[in-house]
Order: C-alpha cells, then sequence, then structure tokens
C-alpha cells in the first residue's frame, strides 16, 4: 500500500513539475515576444545539453579513444592520496 501511494505521489510530483516548467515558458513568451519561436529558449529544460556539458563529453570520448589506441598513460591511471 505504501509502495502505491509513493508511486502515485511520485507521479503527481513530475505532473507538477512539467506543468509549472510549461507555464513559465508561456509566461515568458508573454514576456519576450521578440524571440523566435524556434529559439533554444522555449525549448524543454530537460533536453537541452549544456555547452560546456557536451565540451566535456566530447573530451572525455577522445580520451578513451586514445587510451584504446595507445594504452593507458600515467595520466589516466587514478591517483591514491
Amino acid at each position: 500500500m505504501k509502495s502505491a501511494a509513493c508511486r502515485a505521489n511520485e507521479t503527481l510530483r513530475q505532473a507538477q513539475n512539467i506543468s509549472l516548467r510549461q507555464e513559465k515558458r508561456y509566461w515568458k513568451r508573454l514576456a519576450l515576444p521578440l524571440i523566435s519561436d524556434d529559439d533554444p529558449e522555449w525549448s524543454d529544460d530537460d533536453d537541452l545539453i549544456d555547452s560546456e556539458e557536451k565540451k566535456r563529453l566530447v573530451a572525455q570520448q577522445l580520451r578513451r579513444i586514445r587510451i584504446e589506441r595507445d594504452g593507458p598513460d600515467i595520466n589516466d591511471l587514478p591517483q591514491i592520496i
């Protein structure tokens, strides 16, 4: 019974969060009418990846490829403190 109530509360909380984000975007559109409709400003925040995060992911992928190709470097080993 408690697990069902927990799942119901979580679902309700998710629906409320989505509703609040949609309402926030609605008011932003009213306040900023000069921004075009295809601007990422109006996109749902959950589907956007920060530009710094994209850079970090690319660097991580390049590092992984280099390690697979050349083997681990002394800088790639975990540090023991």
